[in-house]
């Protein structure tokens, strides 16, 4: 089976810190709260000091130990289908009046850059093995996010899951897309099970690939099942990639993994028809 755990770096990061999955910007009283012991003094959560990361500033162009140039260099070339910051805020708003539930929050571009830079800076100093798997995330690092608007919409659960973030992205370049999907399914080689160490807390991952079809023109599925000392947690998240645009949304808890994945679709599917619109 097929395996891509590029996308649970940050998670495992998180539930190291905090002793649960979380979901980026989340409000939930009954999330699990990080003891004052396992949370850094520049932790995701207090991000809001770390400084935004330009939209518009060059970045070098480096290449990773896993031969994936981090920026498109003097070949980036931009779109004009790229939506704004603002325009991805209106389709958050649309998924919203859709399903007749207000997010709980919607964490803006800046602050969704603040969060990857903080994260970016915790999986840096962590200690991950295979060490091959923290290179994969690293190539996602902040250079790539410095060509794409991204808003994430956190919802509150159901009766079958603890809760749902959607995260709308837009690219300036198409190429950025094929990159990031290069990248996922590269690091389906080696990385299906792996373990990170934050701060001497200690997760272990394991990531298995989950079929979804959405109408996005690429679609990656995976489930992450996190574990630290007597703690589990599991996130279920489906990825939709269409021209520029990019629709991922995160399930955490799911007890049904069917009824989360054709949760998961659904918004992912929703998200691209009003992305549509503009």
């Amino acid at each position: 089976m097929k395996k891509i755990a590029i996308w649970a770096l940050p998670l495992a990061a998180t539930f190291a810190l905090t002793g649960c999955s979380g979901l980026l910007g989340s409000d939930n009283k009954e999330s699990v709260q990080p003891s004052q012991a396992s949370t850094p003094e520049t932790s995701a959560s207090e991000s809001t000091e770390a400084p935004p990361l330009s939209d518009t500033t060059p970045a070098a162009e480096t290449t990773t130990d896993s031969g994936f140039s981090t920026d498109a260099g003097p070949n980036h070339s931009a779109s004009a289908d790229q939506l704004s910051a603002d325009e991805l805020t209106e389709v958050a708003g649309a998924i919203e009046s859709y399903n007749g539930q207000s997010a709980i929050k919607i964490v803006g571009d800046v602050e969704n850059k603040a969060l990857a830079a903080q994260s970016e800076k915790q999986l840096a100093s962590s200690e991950v093995i295979p060490a091959v798997c923290a290179v994969y995330s690293a190539a996602a690092g902040s250079d790539m996010n410095s060509h794409l608007n991204i808003i994430t919409a956190t919802f509150a659960g159901d009766s079958n899951d603890a809760g749902m973030s959607v995260s709308l992205g837009s690219y300036d370049d198409p190429a950025d897309v094929q990159t990031m999907i290069g990248k996922a399914k590269t690091s389906s080689e080696n990385c299906s099970s792996f373990t990170m160490t934050v701060l001497s807390q200690t997760v272990t991952a394991t990531v298995e690939d989950l079929p979804a079809t959405t109408n996005a023109e690429t679609t990656i599925g995976t489930v992450a099942d996190l574990k630290s000392g007597e703690q589990y947690a599991k996130n279920l998240i489906v990825s939709g990639y269409d021209g520029v645009n990019t629709v991922s949304v995160s399930i955490s808890e799911p007890k049904d993994l069917d009824v989360a994945r054709a949760k998961a679709e659904e918004y992912v599917d929703q998200g691209l028809i009003h992305i549509a619109g503009y």
